[in-house]
């Protein structure tokens, strides 16, 4: 062998590859890392799939919330489930006339981007029961649903209307200052008010009014108007200014005629508006101001109440010295007066002209969402409130 300066030692190399240790110690580094790994990729997905059926069940209970509060109170109770309201002791809450308060309780099924959900909606009036800083709901309220339209008829007096039919009826008697005053005394109004009912249960409502005086002028017209035309009526206004406005007019010469020959029921609401010979004088004018007022209906027996309830501002300690002076009659020649006639009629002296009850005026709404048919297992996956006023 040769050996010197200018000859290279040959190096050594191993071509044998890794061992079967150092594999098995790779492998087990790499699972080491990677499982966790993994495994955070998995559950990240799994929390992901939940959020997003959490946001999706929270829109969905959201948007019931908000569909709740925008329809009526009526609309839920339909259909749902009528749950007593108790107290500590385990007895039902009432109401001033007994009857019992109640949450209303409804299960619905909702879809979401083709996911189905089930939902618990309650409407719950009990937070606003009986207790000094909410009492809402057990409180005497006054009840103005009566005002609709749809629902009534007006007939509402202009305070000119009087002024302009007598000058009109009789203009030289009017104009003399000799005769006007006896003129004015002398003139009669009537307000009659026809309510009838047709084949098709249409109901109508007329107001007329007119005038009269004892120099010849014949009762005519003076105001005629369809008040009502429908199939709901509930309630009928007349709001009339007392004839005495016509300066020394005479305090007896009024005269309102209800004609329901269809036994409509019906409340009649008779508003007599402050005047000036009130206001300029209250006591005489009390004590002298009386209105005639004709209930006419049609046959019924003889112990059959009046289709009419009147309500009116117009009230005294019994009918004798009312300003009312009513009278009721039926087709059948039932004719009643004073006492008899009041309570024929249900005749209520109201000054507030508003009839007053506790109701359920505000309601705590819940609605809680769950999978579809896991309501029973208690996995809720969101719950949202609001306020539903009536």
């Amino acid at each position: 062998m040769l050996t010197g300066r200018g000859v290279k030692k040959k190096r050594q190399v191993n071509n044998n590859g890794f061992s079967l240790v150092e594999l098995l110690v790779s492998i087990t580094i790499l699972a080491i890392l990677v499982v966790p790994l993994l495994n955070s990729f998995v559950t990240a997905a799994r929390t992901n799939a939940k959020a997003k059926r959490v946001l999706e069940a929270t829109t969905a209970g959201q948007n019931l919330v908000e569909q709740i509060k925008a329809k009526s109170v009526d609309d839920f109770v339909n259909g749902a489930t009528s749950i007593t309201l108790m107290d500590v002791a385990g007895n039902p809450i009432v109401d001033e006339n007994g009857n019992p308060y109640c949450k209303y309780e409804k299960t619905m099924s909702l879809d979401v981007n083709g996911q189905a959900y089930d939902v618990v909606a309650t409407m719950n009036p009990e937070k606003y029961l009986g207790t000094e800083a909410n009492d809402y709901n057990s409180a005497s309220i006054p009840q103005i649903s009566n005002m609709n339209e749809k629902v009534s008829a007006f007939l509402i007096m202009d305070t000119g209307d009087d002024l302009r039919a007598v000058t009109s009826l009789n203009l030289e008697a009017y104009s003399d200052p000799e005769r006007q005053a006896a003129y004015v005394a002398s003139v009669q109004r009537e307000i009659v008010i026809d309510i009838t009912k047709n084949s098709s249960d249409v109901i109508t409502v007329t107001g007329t009014l007119s005038y009269r005086d004892n120099e010849g002028n014949e009762l005519s017209p003076y105001y005629r108007h369809e008040l009502y035309s429908g199939d709901s009526l509930e309630n009928v206004f007349v709001c009339f200014t007392p004839l005495p406005d016509l300066q020394d007019g005479a305090y007896r010469n009024e005269t309102i005629i209800v004609n329901n020959e269809n036994n409509v029921p019906v409340k009649l609401y008779l508003v007599k508006q402050q005047s000036a010979a009130e206001t300029n004088n209250p006591t005489y004018f009390s004590a002298n101001y009386q209105v005639t007022v004709n209930v006419h209906e049609g046959l019924k027996a003889s112990e059959e109440p009046a289709s009419c309830n009147i309500i009116t501002n117009m009230y005294a300690d019994n009918a004798f010295n009312s300003e009312i002076q009513l009278s009721y009659q039926s087709a059948g020649g039932i004719v009643q007066s004073g006492i008899s006639a009041w309570n024929q009629v249900n005749l209520n002296r109201d000054q507030s002209l508003t009839e007053t009850k506790s109701t359920n005026m505000i309601y705590d709404i819940e609605v809680k969402v769950y999978p579809n048919g896991k309501i029973a297992d208690g996995e809720e996956l969101a719950t949202l409130t609001g306020t539903k006023t009536k």
